[in-house]
């Protein structure tokens, strides 16, 4: 059967287990739960000892499962579904793509996010694993039982913590179900659906959602697309009437090979006052090497009275405002939304990025985070290094960890450093690499690089004071209703991105 682009169905399968969470997972530090967390730190093999079978693996203890039931049948009636190509008149829901492994579908009035029903309608397959481990494999469509627990938590405790600041999240933990034999069903569908590593159990985590545009694939690629339609009849002198800073010349930030985005053209690392990294200079941390670089370029009030540009510039600096005031809390409260290491020597996990936020449409606020399947908290935190890392020493030589399986705080400042980084540096444009120019096809032009750096400083701006949780100092409010509007043409141009 034929589907709507953006649209997916979902046809009911066998559940092992239905579980409503109602706050009935808990942190418990123990000797068991330590080994349950350590344990996906191992390759594990599983029918094919030729094939190693790589499971993510947060560097925390195990939560623990308070509600001993076998199954609950309030949730969903005791149903669970997964999104396939059914045939004929075998019936089935319809609901919204979201990404791979997603679908959101709408019961009761309400939209329910349902994370890990497949791998697009293939069921649950095997990748190779993108990392230094040959042989190495990963399940792809479901959440593990570690991963759904995990972020039915996680997302409780940061969604109360966010409440205190009125702050949203942009999902609510209602609960998850355990999916039983996938296959059964296969002679009432036109695809077949798999069951890669059938004994590892697969999860299907469950959550009330706010919406699915995303704020890197939706709004800033929309917004980009109305910049670029304000700006075709500018020249780059244009641009420098914005610039008041005179050490900032906009053209001086484009690599030699014309790339904007380039690593060394990125701004500084900055360490908010009051934050566990305000010891570190901020100069020595400089990456890139320009003299008198001290401010990033506000091009707003420079922007003719209420135009569309400078709405746009007003919007820039509040995005950023409301990442900082919320990449801040987390500091505050002790969260990781999920830097570690685990299997492999050189990637690194991380979930703080520009995709991680959902935008909300007519409220008070802009951005709603999610996505906290591998965050953690400090009080859980533990090394997962089974051998010490050579490069903090500068040796070769691998020696045994005195720290495994203990809380390391030296690593903890440093995934929190890196996290911060790694979400400052996507702010700043780094993002732009990873992106593609879906509607935006033609070469662009220099004028249309320079204001995207400088909408980039706005939004970096804004970043800082939220950082600093500061007071906005924007005239935001005072535009709502007309950045309101341009949030909706943005987001009607890229309303059929699948994020």
């Amino acid at each position: 059967m034929e589907q709507e682009v953006g649209k997916v169905c979902l046809v009911e399968v066998p559940i092992e287990k239905s579980f409503l969470f109602q706050d009935q997972i808990t942190i418990d530090k123990n000797l068991n739960t330590l080994r349950e967390g350590l344990s996906y730190r191992f390759i594990q093999s599983f029918m094919n000892p030729q094939q190693k079978l790589l499971i993510v693996c947060p560097p925390t203890y195990a939560l623990k499962e308070l509600d001993a039931k076998a199954n609950n049948k309030t949730l969903f009636d005791g149903k669970g579904y997964i999104k396939a190509l059914p045939k004929g008149e075998h019936p089935y829901l319809v609901g919204q793509q979201s990404g791979m492994r997603s679908a959101i579908i709408n019961q009761n009035g309400k939209n329910y996010r349902l994370k890990g029903c497949g791998n697009g309608t293939d069921g649950f397959t095997l990748r190779k694993f993108e990392g230094d481990i040959e042989n190495a494999v990963e399940i792809r469509g479901c959440c593990f039982d570690h991963t759904v627990k995990r972020e039915l938590f996680m997302n409780r405790k940061i969604e109360q913590i966010l409440k205190k600041y009125n702050i949203e999240t942009g999902n609510i933990s209602i609960g998850y179900w355990q999916y039983g034999d996938v296959e059964s069903i296969n002679e009432n569908l036109e695809k077949n659906l798999q069951n890669q590593m059938s004994l590892v159990p697969k999860y299907c985590g469950i959550y009330e959602t706010i919406g699915d545009f995303r704020l890197g694939t939706h709004l800033l690629q929309g917004l980009r697309i109305i910049t670029s339609s304000c700006v075709t009849d500018w020249s780059v002198d244009d641009i420098r009437r914005l610039v008041t800073v005179q050490s900032r010349i906009v053209e001086n930030r484009k690599s030699p090979n014309g790339n904007p985005w380039d690593l060394n053209n990125t701004q500084f690392r900055e360490r908010p006052q009051g934050t566990i990294f305000q010891e570190d200079d901020y100069q020595n941390n400089r990456v890139f090497d320009w003299e008198k670089e001290k401010d990033n370029v506000s091009i707003t009030e420079n922007l003719n009275g209420n135009s569309k540009l400078q709405n746009i510039s007003i919007l820039y600096q509040r995005i950023g405002y409301e990442i900082g005031k919320i990449k801040r809390i987390f500091i505050d409260n002790e969260i990781s939304w999920g830097y570690f290491r685990d299997h492999s020597k050189f990637y690194y996990h991380s979930n703080a990025h520009l995709d991680n936020f959902v935008v909300i449409q007519n409220g008070s606020s802009l951005l709603a985070p999610v996505d906290f399947d591998l965050a953690f908290c400090k009080e859980e935190f533990i090394n997962i290094d089974i051998d010490f890392d050579a490069q903090l020493i500068k040796s070769s030589e691998t020696q045994e960890n005195k720290n495994y399986g203990k809380f390391d705080l030296e690593q903890w400042l440093f995934y929190q450093d890196q996290e911060r980084i790694g979400l400052e540096l996507a702010i700043g444009g780094m993002d732009m690499i990873l992106a593609s120019h879906m509607f935006l096809s033609k070469q662009k032009t220099d004028v249309e690089d320079y204001i995207e750096i400088l909408l980039r400083d706005q939004m970096r701006i804004g970043y800082l004071e939220g950082m600093q949780l500061k007071d906005d100092s924007s005239i935001f409010y005072q535009r709502m209703d007309k950045i309101q509007d341009i949030i909706k043409e943005a987001l009607n141009l890229t309303q059929e991105i699948v994020s």
